[in-house]
Formats: C-alpha cells, sequence, structure tokens
C-alpha cells in the first residue's frame, strides 16, 4: 500500500468494484483524492461509500453504479445522512429504487452538478424497481438538498416512467443553466406549467429527449415555442419534439409572428419529430409550401439570432425542412443588409 502515501500530491482519482470497507477506510486517509467512482454488485444500496467520502477531506466528484440485481429489490434500511460538503459533482445509475436510496442518505450542499442514470429492471414497466414514485421523490430531493445547482442531467431506459410532472420542483433552481432530460409524451400546456413559472432567466441549454420510440398525439405543437421565447431570456440552446403535422396551426402561428417582442439569443434549434406520424396527408403542394413559409416566419420573429435550425428524423420531407431553415436564414440576411 505504499502506493497509497497520502503525500503524493499527484493521487487524484479512484475507481473501486465493489470495495471492500478495509480498503474504504484507506481513502479516507488521502487528502488529495478529488473523484471516486464505485460500482456496485449487490441488491441493495450500500452506503459504506457515503460514510467513508464524508471524511475525505476536499473530494469533489463522486460516481457510483449499480449493477441489475438478480435477487429481489431489498428496500434500503433507514440510516443517518452524511454531508458531503466540498462535492461539486453526483453521477449516480442503477434502478430508480437503488438512485434514491444513495439519495436518502446525503447531505451535498455545494453540488452543482448532478447525472442520474436509470435502468429498468428484468420485468419491464411492472417491476416495482421500476417505480414513478422513487424517480419523482429522487429527482425532488436534489432539488432541495442542492440549492446551488446548475447542471441536471437525466437518462433512462426504455421502461422508466417519467412524467412531464417530474419536473415540477425545478422550478426552484434558480440557478439551473443546463437541462437535459429524458421524458415521456408531453403538451403546450405542460410546457406553460412548467416554464410559465418559476425562475428560468440562467437557463442557457434545454434539451428534451425521447424514452424509447413513443408515438403519440400529445407531443407540444410549434406553439409551445412561444413559451421558451418568453420565459427563458437567456436560452442559448434548444433540442425538443415538436408535432408538426395537418393539426399545427396556422393562424395561431401567423399572430404569434405579428405580435412585437424582445430579442432573442437562441442559436441553436433543434427539432425532431416521430415516425410514422402523418405529415399533412391530403393537402396540396402549395398547402404544404405555405405552411413552410408560416413555421419558418415564426420560427424566425422568436428566434431572430438563430444560427443552427435542424429537424432531425421525422415524417417531414427533408425538402420542406431544409426549405424552412434556408428561409429563416434568408430574413437574416435581409436584416443584415437593412441595418448596413
Amino acid at each position: 500500500m505504499a502506493f497509497l502515501n497520502p503525500r503524493r500530491p499527484f493521487f487524484k482519482s479512484l475507481l473501486s468494484l465493489d470495495t471492500c470497507p478495509r480498503f474504504l477506510l484507506i481513502w479516507s486517509r488521502i487528502p488529495q483524492v478529488d473523484n471516486v467512482a464505485r460500482r456496485f454488485s449487490r441488491p441493495r444500496p450500500d452506503t459504506d461509500i457515503l460514510r467513508i467520502c464524508s471524511e475525505v477531506v476536499g473530494l469533489k466528484t463522486l460516481s457510483i453504479k449499480f449493477e441489475l440485481p438478480r435477487s429481489p429489490f431489498i428496500p434500503p434500511p433507514p440510516t443517518m445522512v452524511y454531508n458531503l460538503n466540498s462535492l461539486i459533482t453526483l453521477a449516480l445509475e442503477g434502478l430508480p429504487g437503488h438512485v434514491l436510496g444513495i439519495v436518502e442518505c446525503m447531505q451535498v450542499p455545494n453540488v452543482d452538478a448532478i447525472k442520474l442514470t436509470y435502468l429498468s429492471g428484468p420485468h419491464g414497466r411492472n417491476d416495482e424497481q421500476n417505480s414513478p414514485d422513487s424517480v419523482n421523490e429522487c429527482l425532488r430531493r436534489c432539488t432541495l438538498m442542492t440549492p446551488s445547482l446548475q447542471v441536471l442531467e437525466i437518462h433512462a431506459q426504455h421502461y422508466t416512467t417519467i412524467t412531464w410532472k417530474t419536473f415540477l420542483p425545478l422550478r426552484i433552481c434558480s440557478h439551473l443553466r443546463r437541462l437535459e432530460v429524458c421524458v415521456q409524451p408531453f403538451t403546450d400546456t405542460d410546457i406553460v406549467d412548467l416554464f410559465g413559472s418559476g425562475e428560468w432567466t440562467s437557463l442557457e441549454t434545454l434539451r428534451f429527449t425521447l424514452i424509447g420510440l413513443v408515438y403519440s398525439s400529445s407531443w407540444p405543437s410549434l406553439l409551445g415555442l412561444n413559451t421558451f421565447a418568453t420565459y427563458c431570456p437567456n436560452l442559448k440552446t434548444l433540442e425538443i419534439c415538436i408535432r408538426i403535422d395537418h393539426s399545427t396551426d396556422l393562424t395561431s402561428l401567423l399572430h404569434y409572428a405579428s405580435i412585437p417582442r424582445s430579442c432573442h439569443n437562441l442559436e441553436t434549434l433543434e427539432i425532431y419529430g416521430q415516425r410514422g406520424n402523418p405529415f399533412w396527408v391530403g393537402y396540396k403542394d402549395n398547402e404544404i409550401m405555405t405552411a413552410g413559409v408560416v413555421v419558418s416566419r415564426y420560427i424566425d420573429h422568436l428566434f431572430p439570432s438563430l444560427k443552427l435550425l435542424s429537424f432531425g428524423e421525422s415524417s417531414c420531407t427533408r425538402k420542406w425542412c431544409e426549405g424552412v431553415a434556408d428561409m429563416v436564414k434568408s430574413y437574416q440576411e435581409m436584416r443584415d443588409r437593412h441595418a448596413s
């Protein structure tokens, strides 16, 4: 164990695979450790790692991964809460119940970045280990114990249930700069409920991705973009699933495009759709072209400083998407010529 001499200043990171408690004790004797990563294969969370890490001076990063257990889930027993006051970055991966078991046992008042990765149990949506209650409670606790939270990433496998209501506690996170989450279908009304209240002036990056390949009529429409333009004034990057089909309200888009508003500085807008969602079935070519003009005017009005507008794979034709992006770019060029 001579290589664990605590006087060596270059000892910065440790990786442990289900480490024995005796070796964990050594960690607390090394003042230069900045990063600790540990992987568990036990059927329930082991909080020994938190007890030891709470004694490590200057610990900045903690990453814990739980392998999928072969035995039934065992809820974590009541235990004391460990303070990791120096921790800045926290990454947890495992079943929702396992992740919650760790979060319930820690206080991390100075963490500004959290990454949660939820795995799915072997029995799909019927597995109690995939309980949406665990997901919701975990995020609620994260928002309460990290007042300075700036970065939140949530990834999940197919059978994990993450609804829009899961994110409502984030309305108190006034320092949040980057939010990258996967979610199940939501609507324009859901967007207003979340972003129409709370404090979102610090938010710069917002990415929503799908959990699995989901087809649903409840995805937001283009009108939902107006909410982000109104309540997220400093947003630079937005990635979101948008429903663009025969239900698109072109009249309302034109209405919003005529309302004067302050200039928004969004730079990147990535819109992706749904496979199999019919794109204006039965419409004539000139009607589809008109829709492209209306959509481009609406997007340009909300976000006149766009540097990148892209449409991911969807049922919208590639030609139509490229046409919308080209028109938005031409509007910008016309303004630049008039300004000069």
